[in-house]
């Protein structure tokens, strides 16, 4: 059975996607296993060679994946500062709060 190349292409970009909607939503054990099954999704697909007609849509599927897990690196990380700023805030009002009293 031939593979379907455009089909498995789309479906990694569509886990791609989807783990982005999840990561922004923070809804962190739907990004875990989302990010399990594209991995074992990836594993697979590149475990038979992939004919060179499709090298151009299968570096572009790579670049693509790539720049979403980079963008959300940066989105978490931003968040992650918030958070640590917000606590850090909450710590000093504490403090503020003691000093006062």
């Amino acid at each position: 059975m031939p593979r379907l190349i455009d089909n498995e292409i789309a479906t990694l970009l569509e886990q791609s996607d989807e783990i982005a909607k999840q990561v922004r939503l923070e809804n962190w054990p739907s990004v875990e296993l989302l990010t399990e099954n594209r991995q074992q999704a990836l594993e697979e697909f590149f475990k038979n060679p992939v004919s060179t007609q499709y090298a151009a849509a299968v570096e572009k599927m790579i670049r693509s994946i790539l720049n979403t897990d980079h963008e959300l690196v940066e989105f978490i990380t931003l968040e992650k500062n918030k958070t640590f700023n917000k606590f850090a805030n909450l710590k000093n009002n504490d403090k503020a709060k003691q000093t006062y009293q």
